[in-house]
């Protein structure tokens, strides 16, 4: 059985969530550490959940793939450990998105436990960046929406 590290963000944090990736379970889990790798990757922790959580338009496979990283720096993986994880992921698209999906939900799950969405009711006057992470793209779906549904549009 494999030996896993936890950082006393680690255990501050959450529990982290179970997944299982190439018949492997591993415990995805965002410490300090993970969130950090993802302001690296990213340039901030708004820009992740951005693509994380924008389908299939923005940059969800490469935030899975940062997410997973991040998520499993705490087991201590090496590049090439991790090089096969996101290789084994990549074979199950081959028979469709289940897996990919199922380590997508697992990803959010474990950074809502390091960063909780607010209480309904008791948002600040700025918004988490998971808020405004989701405003984002529909924002900008009702503007595109909106024009096409102009008189000029209509009479066309």
């Amino acid at each position: 059985m494999q030996e896993t590290r936890t950082s006393d963000g680690a255990r501050i944090i959450g529990a982290g969530v179970p997944v299982t990736i190439g018949g492997e379970e591993h415990r995805l889990l965002f410490d300090f550490e993970a969130l950090e790798i993802v302001e690296d990757e990213f340039g901030g922790l708004l820009h992740f959940t951005t693509a994380l959580n924008g389908g299939y338009r923005s940059k969800r496979f490469k935030s899975i793939r940062v997410g997973l990283q991040a998520a499993l720096a705490h087991e201590g993986l090496t590049r090439e450990e991790l090089a096969e994880l996101t290789a084994a992921l990549l074979a199950t698209l081959q028979a469709g998105f289940e897996a990919t999906d199922a380590v997508h939900k697992a990803i959010c799950e474990a950074f809502d436990q390091a960063i909780p969405p607010p209480a309904k009711g008791k948002r600040s006057s700025k918004g988490s960046a998971r808020e405004k992470a989701s405003r984002g793209p529909a924002s900008t779906d009702a503007t595109s929406s909106s024009s096409t549904s102009s008189p000029e549009a209509s009479a066309a």
